[in-house]
């Protein structure tokens, strides 16, 4: 005699993150994905309109690769509007490896620049902390709950 539950596929709340159905794995990326991104949004957003003497000050933070000193202010405006736009983009879900990679070298940048004015402070730093996050999120993508995962059905 044959059960009412056989031949029906079992449901597994393990899957997501890549692997059938969104589940405990694609919460996380959601969660993961918007605390970066509002993180990285609410650090950016302040520098954006800081202004000219801001965005020199943010450029020559990255004097250790060789830029010129007249380039600082650009720099420091395009780092700004940069981690503005990639933290919008990671907490929305969109084209999130590329956000989260753009990110996180922004974000290493001026980690190695800290890191080399005080080097006990790495571990410390936020800025660290988020560049690790969206690390995680290039590897990983931004899960079911993200914008840029294909609709179901195509």
């Amino acid at each position: 005699m044959a059960g009412k539950d056989e031949g029906k596929p079992k449901k597994s709340p393990a899957k997501g993150a890549g692997g059938g159905s969104a589940g405990l794995g694609d919460v996380g990326l959601l969660i993961l994905r918007l605390l970066t991104g509002v993180a990285t949004v609410a650090h950016a957003w302040p520098l954006v309109l800081a202004g000219e003497v801001q965005w020199a000050v943010l450029g020559a933070s990255v004097d250790f690769v060789g830029l010129s000193a007249d380039t600082h202010g650009h720099i420091g405006a395009a780092t700004a509007i940069g981690l503005l736009a990639g933290g919008a983009l990671l907490g929305l879900g969109l084209t999130t490896r590329v956000a989260a990679g753009f990110v996180f070298v922004l974000l290493v940048a001026s980690a190695i620049r800290g890191w080399m004015i005080a080097p006990a402070l790495l571990l410390d730093s936020p800025g660290f902390l988020r560049a690790i996050n969206a690390l995680a999120l290039a590897c990983l993508g931004g899960g079911a709950f993200s914008l840029d995962r294909k609709p179901v059905g195509r």
